[in-house]
Order: C-alpha cells, then sequence, then structure tokens
C-alpha cells in the first residue's frame, strides 16, 4: 500500500472518532450518509494540518499544489445491499461513478490523482420491525440481510460478493480497489459497519512508447492496458 493510500485509509478509519458510541449507526440506518463521511473525512485531513476543499467546482474534496489541483475525492454513498444485487449497482451506482471519473476531466492535469471513495453501510443483523418508520431503507436492507446473512460469520461474505461485483466494472488493469472498514455501532438492535471501496485509475507505466488502444472513449496503453 503505497503512502497516499495509507493517508487515506488512515482518514477513513479515523471518522468514527468523530461520533458518540453508536451516533454513526443511527446516521447511517435513518439517512444516506455521504456528506456527513465526507464532511469527517475532511476534518480528519484538517486536523493533520492539510487542507481539502469542499464543493469546489462541485468536486466533493480537492486539494491544491499553488494554482492546480493535485488530488480529486469524489464520495458516494449506499448500502452493502445495493453493491450485491448486481443489475441494481449497473443501474442505479455505475453511471454516476462513471461519470465522477469523467466529470472533472477538464481541472485535471498529468499529475492529478483522483479518487472514488464508495460508502458502504452494512448492517449485521435483521432490524426489528418495530424501527420500520426510522429507518430508511428498512425493507431493502432487511431482504438483503435475510438472503446473505445466516449466521454472525456470513457477513463477510456481503464483503467478498461486492468486491466481486464491483470487478465486474472496473477491471484488475484499468483499476485498482483498496477498502477499509470501521465500526459505526449499535443502533434499533442491529451491528452497523460501515465498509470503504476507494477506486482509482492505474495509469500506464511502461518504458517505451505506445499505441493507444480506443476503449470506452478512453485511452489505454496496448500493452498494460493502463490508463493514458
Amino acid at each position: 500500500m503505497d503512502d497516499r493510500i495509507a493517508q487515506i485509509t488512515n482518514a477513513l478509519e479515523r471518522i468514527q472518532d468523530n461520533y458518540q458510541d453508536n451516533e454513526l449507526a443511527y446516521l447511517s440506518l435513518t439517512s444516506k450518509n455521504e456528506g456527513l463521511i465526507r464532511d469527517s473525512f475532511c476534518r480528519n485531513y484538517y486536523k493533520e494540518n492539510q487542507l481539502l476543499g469542499r464543493e469546489y467546482k462541485r468536486i466533493d474534496a480537492v486539494s491544491f499544489s499553488e494554482e492546480s489541483i493535485n488530488i480529486i475525492f469524489e464520495f458516494t454513498s449506499m448500502y452493502t445491499a445495493d453493491l450485491v444485487k448486481d443489475l441494481h449497482f449497473k443501474n442505479s451506482y455505475l453511471p454516476k461513478i462513471l461519470n465522477d471519473f469523467k466529470k472533472n476531466d477538464k481541472l485535471k492535469s498529468k499529475k492529478t490523482d483522483e479518487y472514488i471513495i464508495l460508502i458502504s453501510t452494512h448492517p449485521k443483523e435483521m432490524i426489528n420491525k418495530k424501527y420500520i418508520k426510522y429507518v430508511k431503507y428498512f425493507s431493502g436492507l432487511n431482504a438483503a440481510t435475510k438472503k446473505w446473512i445466516k449466521t454472525p460469520t456470513d457477513s463477510s461474505k456481503m464483503i467478498s460478493q461486492s468486491y466481486n461485483n464491483l470487478r465486474k466494472y472496473f477491471s484488475y488493469n484499468e483499476y485498482s480497489i483498496e477498502s477499509c472498514q470501521i465500526n459505526a455501532g449499535r443502533e434499533f438492535e442491529c451491528d452497523v459497519d460501515i465498509h470503504f471501496w476507494i477506486l482509482y485509475k492505474k495509469y500506464c507505466v511502461c518504458d517505451y512508447e505506445q499505441v493507444a488502444d480506443i476503449l470506452l472513449e478512453n485511452q489505454h496503453c496496448s500493452n498494460c492496458g493502463g490508463f493514458l
């Protein structure tokens, strides 16, 4: 793991320190948590004396080197239930992720690093029906939990399937995928983790001149498959 990814995962893993016991579980089950996760992430960078701009030209978070952008962060909030359903993920989330990679092209230079951080809220057990009015996506979350989690150890199977589904659309040659997770606490009689998937493009590192192949409107190295 390189230094930049270690820095990102550290900032994500420390998000739980910004909330009281079970508070993050409550917030993540009652509504999407994208904004609060982004703000906590930026706060953790700020505590290390590193500034991130928020919502700069519609970018979720960004850092600058003099006048140019050197790091872009885009966040997308979902649930593990969304990721394990391949067709649902393909139709509802994949277009946004691909658009996030594309929309900032005019603002980037060759030295700009771009990361898409998927925030996957992960209830690890069934939620009692008496909380149906409080939990935002009660039916969908419980349906996925009932299907996938028969015993406490089954929770990890949903994470593995999430990764498999991501790899259908983000190939090894073109994208790196890193991950980390935190425990958000327990609320509505349910233990909740938040799993983070960090997606970023692999760029060509070959030492000789390449002839680019055109694939999905992006230029790729004909030798290693990385983006040019």
